[in-house]
């Protein structure tokens, strides 16, 4: 038997398949189906409540063994039958190969890229046989991982018709020193005040500095009354 805690649950995962596989193929011998209810499919409700179901409690695991996606457990398989016999194989179960915490880590690390070589194989896992069997295992995380997403794609540049590569820059990107705007006019002459009484500039008919001021007016009426009083007294005396 395996030493492994998960296989369990993994064991009637692989039951219920079977169960509902058997299912289908009544019903398409035309036999009628007893159910009371429309169910999920087992693989799906597997996937949705992995963390509800023991000995799963990672959506990996789903696939690994819904849809077969076990390519790391087959390696490890066929090289423990390979060096030491399908009879440990079957009594001892692939562990003698390789931890089930070392696959694990493995799968981490190939999905963060973390392993592409076997010095950072025997860095992340510890593995005791990384020397002998770490080609292998490079081999097969590079066959399966995903590929690597290009961030930025690049346009080649446009050739102009003297066949030279055109860089120039667009017009709102041209750094070249623009000319000057010339300063606003601050000594615009301003426009004076026109006396309507006078017609000089400068003042208004209400401004004493106006001629025709009647201010003035009065003082000149009065000097004349006083030049005719003081004739008046010097014929009388």
């Amino acid at each position: 038997t395996s030493d492994d805690p998960l296989q369990p649950g993994l064991t009637d995962l692989k039951d219920t398949l079977a169960e509902a596989a058997q299912v289908r193929n009544l019903k398409q011998a035309g036999h009628p189906e007893k159910r009371r209810k429309r169910e999920l499919d087992p693989a799906m409700d597997y996937l949705i409540n992995a963390e509800k179901h023991a000995g799963l409690m990672c959506r990996r695991k789903v696939f690994d063994v819904c849809f077969e996606n076990d390519a790391a457990d087959g390696w490890r398989e066929q090289t423990t039958a390979t060096v030491y016999g399908w009879h440990h194989l079957n009594d001892m179960g692939p562990s003698i190969m390789m931890w089930n915490a070392t696959v694990e880590r493995i799968i981490d690390c190939a999905h963060h890229r973390k392993i592409t070589s076997v010095p950072e194989l025997k860095r992340e896992t510890g593995w005791s046989d990384a020397d002998q069997f770490g080609s292998e295992i490079i081999a097969l995380v590079q066959r399966h991982a995903a590929p690597l997403p290009t961030p930025f794609v690049s346009t080649p540049l446009r050739l102009t018709a003297s066949g030279t590569v055109n860089t120039a820059l667009p017009l709102l990107l041209d750094t070249a020193p623009a000319s000057p705007c010339p300063p606003p006019n601050t000594s615009a002459p301003k426009r004076k005040n026109r006396c309507g009484a006078c017609g000089q500039e400068g003042h208004n008919a209400r401004n004493r500095t106006c001629s025709k001021h009647p201010s003035h007016t009065a003082t000149a009426a009065g000097k004349e009354n006083v030049h005719i009083l003081f004739a008046f007294l010097s014929i009388l005396s």
